[in-house]
Protein backbone atom coordinates (compact mmCIF):
# COMPACT_ATOMS: atom_id res chain seq x y z
CA UNK A 1 0.00 0.00 0.00
CA UNK A 2 1.83 3.10 -1.30
CA UNK A 3 1.48 6.70 1.12
CA UNK A 4 -0.11 9.57 -0.61
CA UNK A 5 1.85 12.63 0.57
CA UNK A 6 0.29 15.20 2.98
CA UNK A 7 0.60 17.56 0.68
CA UNK A 8 -1.70 16.45 -1.31
CA UNK A 9 -4.00 15.82 1.08
CA UNK A 10 -5.35 18.75 1.65
CA UNK A 11 -6.34 22.71 0.62
CA UNK A 12 -3.44 24.67 2.23
CA UNK A 13 -6.24 27.69 2.02
CA UNK A 14 -9.26 25.65 3.01
CA UNK A 15 -6.68 24.97 6.45
CA UNK A 16 -6.21 28.22 7.37
CA UNK A 17 -9.51 28.96 6.90
CA UNK A 18 -10.65 26.76 9.13
CA UNK A 19 -8.42 27.30 12.05
CA UNK A 20 -9.21 31.61 11.49
CA UNK A 21 -12.76 30.52 12.07
CA UNK A 22 -12.04 28.13 15.30
CA UNK A 23 -9.90 30.89 16.71
CA UNK A 24 -13.06 33.11 16.07
CA UNK A 25 -15.69 30.97 17.62
CA UNK A 26 -13.24 29.81 20.50
CA UNK A 27 -13.51 33.51 21.16
CA UNK A 28 -16.51 33.36 23.55
CA UNK A 29 -15.06 29.90 25.29
CA UNK A 30 -11.92 31.55 25.90
CA UNK A 31 -13.77 34.81 27.76
CA UNK A 32 -15.65 32.56 30.20
CA UNK A 33 -12.84 30.44 31.20
CA UNK A 34 -10.80 33.74 31.98
CA UNK A 35 -13.79 35.09 33.63
CA UNK A 36 -14.17 31.69 36.07
CA UNK A 37 -10.39 31.97 36.28
CA UNK A 38 -10.34 35.35 37.29
CA UNK A 39 -13.10 34.76 39.89
CA UNK A 40 -11.14 32.13 41.89
CA UNK A 41 -7.48 32.71 40.96
CA UNK A 42 -7.59 36.86 41.07
CA UNK A 43 -5.95 37.68 44.17
CA UNK A 44 -3.34 34.17 43.75
CA UNK A 45 -2.70 35.92 40.39
CA UNK A 46 -2.19 39.55 41.91
CA UNK A 47 0.33 37.74 44.41
CA UNK A 48 2.05 35.30 41.96
CA UNK A 49 2.87 38.92 39.89
CA UNK A 50 3.78 41.24 43.19
CA UNK A 51 6.15 37.94 43.95
CA UNK A 52 7.45 38.57 40.22
CA UNK A 53 8.50 42.28 40.94
CA UNK A 54 9.78 41.43 43.91
CA UNK A 55 11.95 38.62 43.04
CA UNK A 56 13.26 40.84 39.87
CA UNK A 57 14.23 43.65 42.43
CA UNK A 58 17.40 41.57 43.66
CA UNK A 59 18.71 44.90 45.17
CA UNK A 60 16.03 45.38 47.04
CA UNK A 61 14.88 42.33 48.31
CA UNK A 62 14.46 41.76 52.11
CA UNK A 63 13.60 38.93 54.42
CA UNK A 64 10.20 40.53 55.55
CA UNK A 65 8.89 40.73 52.19
CA UNK A 66 9.55 36.95 51.46
CA UNK A 67 8.93 35.62 54.54
CA UNK A 68 5.12 37.41 54.24
CA UNK A 69 4.51 35.65 50.82
CA UNK A 70 5.68 32.64 52.17
CA UNK A 71 3.14 33.12 54.98
CA UNK A 72 0.42 34.49 52.22
CA UNK A 73 0.58 31.91 49.30
CA UNK A 74 -0.98 29.37 51.40
CA UNK A 75 -3.70 31.26 52.38
CA UNK A 76 -4.61 32.36 48.68
CA UNK A 77 -4.10 28.60 47.72
CA UNK A 78 -6.70 27.34 49.99
CA UNK A 79 -9.27 30.02 48.73
CA UNK A 80 -8.18 28.49 45.21
CA UNK A 81 -8.52 25.50 46.28
CA UNK A 82 -12.03 25.90 46.99
CA UNK A 83 -12.33 27.52 44.12
CA UNK A 84 -11.65 24.19 42.35
CA UNK A 85 -13.69 22.06 44.29
CA UNK A 86 -17.17 24.62 43.35
CA UNK A 87 -15.75 24.92 39.19
CA UNK A 88 -16.06 20.92 39.77
CA UNK A 89 -19.73 20.58 41.03
CA UNK A 90 -20.44 23.35 38.40
CA UNK A 91 -18.81 21.26 35.84
CA UNK A 92 -20.56 17.99 37.24
CA UNK A 93 -23.86 20.11 37.02
CA UNK A 94 -23.39 21.30 33.23
CA UNK A 95 -22.29 17.97 32.05
CA UNK A 96 -25.95 17.00 33.71
CA UNK A 97 -27.50 19.81 31.96
CA UNK A 98 -25.65 18.37 28.75
CA UNK A 99 -27.00 15.15 29.24
CA UNK A 100 -30.63 16.14 29.85
CA UNK A 101 -30.87 18.31 26.76
CA UNK A 102 -29.20 15.90 24.55
CA UNK A 103 -31.53 12.87 25.76
CA UNK A 104 -34.86 14.98 25.12
CA UNK A 105 -33.65 16.33 21.90
CA UNK A 106 -33.02 12.17 20.79
CA UNK A 107 -36.25 11.57 21.98
CA UNK A 108 -37.79 14.63 20.40
CA UNK A 109 -35.80 13.64 16.91
CA UNK A 110 -37.73 13.07 13.85
CA UNK A 111 -35.25 10.88 12.01
CA UNK A 112 -35.80 6.65 12.20
CA UNK A 113 -32.09 5.83 12.42
CA UNK A 114 -30.40 6.01 15.70
CA UNK A 115 -27.17 7.68 14.03
CA UNK A 116 -29.31 10.34 12.92
CA UNK A 117 -31.38 10.68 16.11
CA UNK A 118 -27.72 10.74 18.03
CA UNK A 119 -25.87 13.33 15.05
CA UNK A 120 -29.51 16.19 15.54
CA UNK A 121 -29.24 15.79 19.28
CA UNK A 122 -25.71 16.39 19.25
CA UNK A 123 -26.29 19.57 17.20
CA UNK A 124 -29.01 21.03 19.79
CA UNK A 125 -26.90 20.44 22.41
CA UNK A 126 -23.75 22.03 20.93
CA UNK A 127 -24.12 25.30 23.95
CA UNK A 128 -24.49 23.07 26.63
CA UNK A 129 -21.07 21.09 25.46
CA UNK A 130 -19.24 24.60 25.31
CA UNK A 131 -20.47 25.20 28.70
CA UNK A 132 -19.27 21.83 29.87
CA UNK A 133 -16.07 22.64 28.57
CA UNK A 134 -15.52 25.78 30.07
CA UNK A 135 -15.94 24.71 32.96
CA UNK A 136 -13.65 21.82 32.60
CA UNK A 137 -10.71 24.16 31.21
CA UNK A 138 -11.70 26.40 34.31
CA UNK A 139 -10.67 24.07 36.61
CA UNK A 140 -7.63 22.93 34.94
CA UNK A 141 -6.45 25.86 34.94
CA UNK A 142 -6.88 26.93 38.57
CA UNK A 143 -5.51 23.69 39.37
CA UNK A 144 -2.74 24.32 37.47
CA UNK A 145 -2.12 27.42 38.95
CA UNK A 146 -1.93 25.97 42.40
CA UNK A 147 0.73 23.59 41.66
CA UNK A 148 2.53 26.29 40.11
CA UNK A 149 2.23 28.54 43.13
CA UNK A 150 3.40 25.70 45.55
CA UNK A 151 6.40 25.46 43.63
CA UNK A 152 7.13 28.95 43.93
CA UNK A 153 6.13 28.61 47.78
CA UNK A 154 8.99 26.69 47.97
CA UNK A 155 10.99 28.76 46.00
CA UNK A 156 10.24 31.55 47.92
CA UNK A 157 11.06 29.22 51.17
CA UNK A 158 14.71 28.42 49.69
CA UNK A 159 15.49 32.01 48.79
CA UNK A 160 14.18 33.38 52.39
CA UNK A 161 16.79 31.04 53.52
CA UNK A 162 19.20 32.23 51.35
CA UNK A 163 18.72 36.08 52.85
CA UNK A 164 18.54 34.89 56.08
CA UNK A 165 21.84 33.20 55.55
CA UNK A 166 23.13 36.59 54.12
CA UNK A 167 21.73 38.63 56.96
CA UNK A 168 23.54 36.09 59.18
CA UNK A 169 26.67 36.26 57.71
CA UNK A 170 26.85 40.21 57.37
CA UNK A 171 26.09 40.29 61.14
CA UNK A 172 28.81 38.66 62.13
CA UNK A 173 31.28 39.74 59.72
CA UNK A 174 30.40 43.47 61.55
CA UNK A 175 30.41 42.64 65.13
CA UNK A 176 33.96 40.81 64.44
CA UNK A 177 35.44 43.53 62.51
CA UNK A 178 36.36 41.91 59.60
CA UNK A 179 35.50 41.56 56.39
CA UNK A 180 33.92 37.95 54.62
CA UNK A 181 36.93 36.42 53.87
CA UNK A 182 38.91 37.57 57.12
CA UNK A 183 42.19 39.62 57.82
Amino acid sequence: MSKIPLTSNYDEGKVRTIRNQVEQDSGTLKRVVEQLVKKYCRDLDKAVNEINELLEDKQNLNADDLNYYVAYLPVLMYYVGNGIEELGIEGDTAKVSRQEAFNKAYLEAEEKTVQAKTSYAQQIVISEQLVESAFSRAYKQCRNKIEMANILHSSLKKVLQWKLSELEVSKYSQSNGTGFGGR
